[in-house]
């Protein structure tokens, strides 16, 4: 193995690996809220429905959004697309401690679910595009492996 293929190497599991503990964040970005769900109850004067409401929108959005941010990860690189995503779940996260109310909340969570529904679909794409066949497996599982390890 050459010098060059060898630096490729090592570069390329080091974005495998970014991939990873972007996959943590992620995770833990999503399920936060869970633990803040009762301050934000009593702060906000929310029912319990509205929680309800709250924590199953990230998903609506989480799911309608995935293919389309795929197909725009396909479209306009993902490097770009994942940047991107990642500033906005951000934005979206600290949004949420400005919320005074249902509806800004909800909208919040709405957008937070849309910006990390590209998160999947452009790991995939990187892992296609940098992991030979033959380790794509392996990275695939390194990328998931990332939303586990909070559970640790």
């Amino acid at each position: 193995m050459s010098s060059v293929e060898s630096s490729r190497s090592y570069v390329r599991y080091r974005v495998i690996f970014a991939c990873m503990l972007m996959a943590v964040l992620l995770y833990l970005d999503r399920f936060c809220i869970s633990f803040a769900e009762v301050f934000i109850k009593d702060e906000l004067g929310l029912t319990d429905h509205q929680i309800g409401i709250l924590l199953g929108s990230f998903f609506v959005s989480y799911a309608l959004c995935q293919v389309p941010s795929g197909w725009f990860s396909d479209r306009f690189g993902a490097r770009k697309m994942l940047t991107l995503y990642i500033l906005m779940w951000s934005l979206f996260t600290a949004l949420t401690g400005f919320a005074t109310g249902f509806i800004m909340l909800l909208i919040f969570r709405l957008g937070f679910g849309l910006s990390q529904a590209g998160a999947y679909p452009t790991s995939a794409n990187i892992v296609s595009k940098w992991m030979p066949l033959t380790e794509r497996g392996f990275a695939s599982s390194m990328v998931t492996v990332g939303d586990g390890s909070e559970a640790l």
